[in-house]
C-alpha cells in the first residue's frame, strides 16, 4: 500500500516502527487492509483474523484474550543477502505470509497462559485458525499477533542486513569488472615464461588492506550469487521431478482401473475397472440382474443397494481419495467399509485376503466387519420377515397350486436346514448340542417358512443342531408370530411337522405325506401313494429357497468356530439374500406382472 497509509491501531510505537521498515524498503513496513464479511465467502476465517486484530488495536474484551500474541522462536543470526536476491526474497516472504494480519508474526514471550503455549514453529493455540481450511491453503492456518517488542528486534536485525547489502553493492559497483585482481601496470605485461627450478608462493593478502578487504567481499558475493543460481537451479529441477511423479501416478492409476490386474483398494471400488471386468462385482458382491435381457450391471446393482439401504454414495478412487498430502493412508471411506464387509458377508473370505486387497491391517477388515454386521442383520431381516394378508396371499397364489384341487390353499411352506460347523471339542455339553442327526456332523439349524411363488416371508434364528424342528417351531410360533396367516390355510411340509398344528394362533393345518401304518406287512395304497406325490410335488420351493440361501453368508461352508458369534447376522442376510432379485419359482394365475427369468428352463 502507498506510505501515506497508517495502521489504525493509532499507536505512536506502531508508526515509529513501521516508517523505520519502510526506510529499508522491507515488506513489513508495508500495511494490509483488514478483510471484510459482507460477502459469504471464507466468512469464518475473515471473522478469526478481525477478532485477531482487536487484540493489536488494544480492543480485546478481556484482559486474557489481549495477552494471547505469538511467541517468537526464530533464529536470529545475521545472514548476508545479496543485494541482487533482497527483493525476490522480500516477495517470497511476502506470499507465504498471506495468512498473516500484521507485519511480523511475533509476540510476547513472557505471557504464561494455556493459551500461549507453543504448538508449532512458536505460534500459540489462540493463533490457530479451528475452521474450515480455504481450498488452497495448507492446514493448520495461523494467525499471529503481533508485539511491539519483537518488532524493535526485527528492525535491528533488518537494519544491519540492508546496511550491509548495502555495503556489499558498493564495492561491486567499484570494483566491477576487476573484482579479484588489482589494475596492471607496466611491472605486468605479461612476458616469456622462464624456467625456474620452483614456484614463487603466492602473495598473502593482508586483512588491514581496505583494497584487499574490498576483494573479499567481492570475492564471496560472486560465490554466492553462484550458490544461489545453484540453489534455483536445483528447485527447478525438483519442481520438474515432483510434476513428472504426480504425472506417473496417474498413469499407474489409470493403468490398475483399466488392466485386468489384481484387485486394489484403488480399482476395487472403481467404475472404469468394473466396466472392463462385469463378473468381478457379481463374484464378490453376489448382486446381478436376473431378468431376461436384463441390462444391468452387477456393479450399478450394488452400488444404488448401497446407497437404498445405507445411504451411502460411491465416491470414484483417486490417489488423492487414498492417500493425503504426506503419502499416508487415509482411513477407509463409509462405502469402502460397506464393500469390505459386503465381501465378507458374501464368501466369508479370510481377514488376511481382504487387508491385502485393501492394503491395510486385518485388524482394520475385523474391526469394519464388526461394526457394519449388525446393519447387514437389520437389511436381512427387512428383506426375510415379510408381513403377509389375505389380499396378498390370493393375488400371489400359483396356477399350479390351483391345479393340484388341495382341500384349502397353501399359505406357506415350512422346511428347515442344517449348516455344518466346526465341533467344539473343549467343552463338552456344546459338542453334544452341537451334533445333527441329519447330516451327521456338527451344525446350525434353522425354520424357513415361504410362500408357495418361493418367497421367504419368515424365518427362525440359527440354533444348535440338536433342537428338533418341532421344538424350534414351537418356540417361534409361540411368541405372537403367524398372526397373518388366514384361518383355513394350510401349511405345507414333511413329516416331521406333524403335530404342530397346535402351535400356530390360527391352528392351521400341516399339509405332509402321508405315514405307512397297519404293521411290518403294511403297504402304502394306491391312493396312499397318489396323495403322498400330491402332497410333496410342489414342495420343491423350499429346496430351491435352501439352495439360493446356500449361496451367500458361506452357509455352503464349513463355519469356521471363530465366526460363530456373527452366525446369526449371517444367518438373516443370506435369507434376506434368497429374496433379492430372484424371481417366482411358480408364477401366479392371470397376471404379468413379473418379468421373465433368464434362468427359466426353455
Amino acid at each position: 500500500q502507498p506510505r501515506r497509509h497508517a495502521c489504525i491501531c493509532g499507536d505512536e510505537q506502531c508508526r515509529l516502527l513501521t516508517i523505520c521498515f519502510q526506510s529499508c524498503n522491507d515488506f513489513r513496513g508495508q500495511h494490509m487492509r483488514l478483510p471484510t464479511t459482507t460477502s459469504t465467502e471464507l466468512v469464518d476465517l475473515k471473522t478469526f483474523k478481525l477478532k485477531r486484530t482487536l487484540v493489536h488495536l488494544n480492543m480485546a474484551s478481556t484482559k486474557k484474550e489481549y495477552l494471547m500474541c505469538s511467541i517468537d522462536n526464530r533464529d536470529r543470526r545475521v545472514m548476508v543477502v545479496s543485494p541482487d536476491s533482497s527483493d525476490t526474497a522480500a516477495a517470497t516472504a511476502r506470499n507465504n505470509d498471506d495468512d498473516d494480519i500484521t507485519n511480523n508474526n511475533d509476540g510476547e514471550e513472557e505471557v504464561s497462559s494455556d493459551t500461549n503455549k507453543k504448538i508449532d514453529n512458536g505460534y500459540t493455540k489462540a493463533d490457530l485458525f479451528h475452521g474450515k481450511v480455504p481450498q488452497g491453503k495448507t492446514s493448520p492456518v495461523y494467525v499471529p499477533v503481533p508485539s511491539y517488542k519483537n518488532a524493535k528486534d526485527d528492525y535491528k536485525l533488518v537494519s544491519n542486513r540492508w546496511r550491509l547489502n548495502s555495503m556489499i553493492k558498493e564495492c561491486r559497483m567499484k570494483r566491477r569488472g576487476n573484482s579479484t585482481l588489482a589494475p596492471r601496470g607496466e611491472d605486468h605485461v605479461l612476458r616469456p615464461v622462464e624456467k625456474r627450478g620452483k614456484v614463487d608462493a603466492l602473495a598473502v593478502m593482508n586483512s588491514d588492506d581496505v583494497e584487499d578487504l574490498q576483494r573479499a567481499v567481492c570475492m564471496l558475493s560472486d560465490e554466492l550469487d553462484l550458490v544461489q543460481e545453484e540453489n534455483k537451479r536445483l528447485k527447478d529441477k525438483l519442481k520438474l521431478k515432483d510434476a513428472l511423479s504426480r504425472e506417473g501416478l496417474a498413469a499407474i492409476e489409470q493403468f490398475s482401473k483399466e488392466s485386468m490386474g489384481g484387485l486394489t483398494r484403488l480399482n476395487i471400488s472403481s467404475d472404469e475397472y468394473h466396466r472392463r471386468n462385469p463378473n468381478v462385482a457379481k463374484n464378490l458382491f453376489g448382486f446381478e440382474d436376473r431378468r431376461e435381457g436384463g441390462t444391468l450391471s452387477p456393479w450399478d446393482i450394488t452400488k444404488q443397494f448401497i446407497k437404498d439401504m445405507w445411504d451411502v454414495d460411491h465416491v470414484e478412487p483417486t490417489k488423492n481419495t487414498i492417500l493425503d498430502d504426506g503419502g499416508r493412508k487415509k482411513p477407509m471411506s463409509k462405502f469402502e467399509q460397506v464393500l469390505i464387509t459386503l465381501m465378507w458377508f458374501q464368501n466369508l473370505h479370510d481377514h488376511n485376503y481382504l487387508a491385502a486387497i485393501w492394503g491395510c491391517h486385518k485388524d482394520i477388515i475385523g474391526t469394519t466387519i464388526k461394526w457394519w454386521a449388525p446393519h447387514f442383520h437389520e437389511v436381512g431381516c427387512q428383506l426375510a420377515r415379510l408381513p403377509l394378508d389375505k389380499e396378498f396371499l390370493e393375488k400371489s397364489y400359483p396356477q399350479s397350486s390351483v391345479d393340484m384341487k388341495f382341500p384349502a390353499k397353501v399359505a406357506s411352506v415350512v422346511d428347515g436346514t442344517d449348516v455344518l460347523s466346526q465341533s467344539v471339542r473343549k467343552q463338552r455339553a456344546v459338542n453334544v448340542i452341537q451334533r445333527s442327526d441329519k447330516v451327521k456332523h456338527s451344525a446350525f439349524r434353522g425354520i424357513t417358512w415361504s410362500l408357495p411363488m418361493g418367497l421367504v416371508h419368515e424365518f427362525t434364528d440359527p440354533f444348535f443342531a440338536r433342537a428338533s424342528e418341532k421344538a424350534l417351531v414351537r418356540l417361534w410360533a409361540g411368541h405372537g408370530r403367524f398372526k397373518d396367516i388366514p384361518i383355513g390355510w394350510l401349511i405345507s411340509g414333511d413329516k416331521g411337522f406333524d403335530q404342530t398344528s397346535v402351535f400356530y394362533p390360527h391352528y392351521n393345518q400341516i399339509l405332509h405325506p402321508a405315514f405307512l401304518t397297519g404293521g411290518d406287512n403294511a403297504q402304502f395304497s394306491e391312493k396312499q401313494i397318489g396323495w403322498n406325490r400330491k402332497a410333496c410335488e410342489k414342495r420343491y420351493t423350499s429346496e430351491v429357497v435352501f439352495a439360493r440361501f446356500k449361496k451367500y453368508g458361506g452357509m455352503a461352508q464349513i463355519l469356521e468356530r471363530h465366526s460363530f458369534h456373527y452366525v446369526h447376522y449371517l444367518w438373516a442376510w443370506a435369507h434376506g439374500m434368497a429374496n433379492f432379485g430372484y424371481l417366482p419359482l411358480q408364477t401366479p394365475a392371470n397376471t404379468d406382472y413379473f418379468p421373465k427369468s433368464k434362468y427359466s428352463k426353455k
